[in-house]
C-alpha cells in the first residue's frame, strides 16, 4: 500500500472522495466547522518547570552547519 499523495501529490489527496465535499479554490476563504465540544483551558501546573534547550553537549560536524 502507498500512502496517500506520495505518488500524485496534492491533487491526489484533493480528488480522494473523503474530501469531495471541499471546495479547493476557496478554502482560504471558508471558515472552519464550530466544535462540537467547546476547548477547555487547562491552566499551568503548579510543579511544572519552564525549560530552555540549549545546545551544550551537541557535537556537530560539518554536515549538520549546511
Amino acid at each position: 500500500a502507498s500512502r496517500l499523495g506520495s505518488n500524485g501529490g496534492a491533487n491526489e489527496i484533493k480528488e480522494h472522495p473523503f474530501f469531495r465535499e471541499i471546495n479547493w479554490p476557496l478554502i482560504r476563504c471558508m471558515s472552519p466547522p464550530p466544535l462540537e465540544v467547546p476547548l477547555e483551558l487547562v491552566g499551568k501546573e503548579n510543579d511544572a518547570e519552564d525549560k530552555n534547550w540549549t545546545d551544550d553537549g551537541v557535537r556537530l560536524n560539518h554536515v549538520d552547519l549546511f
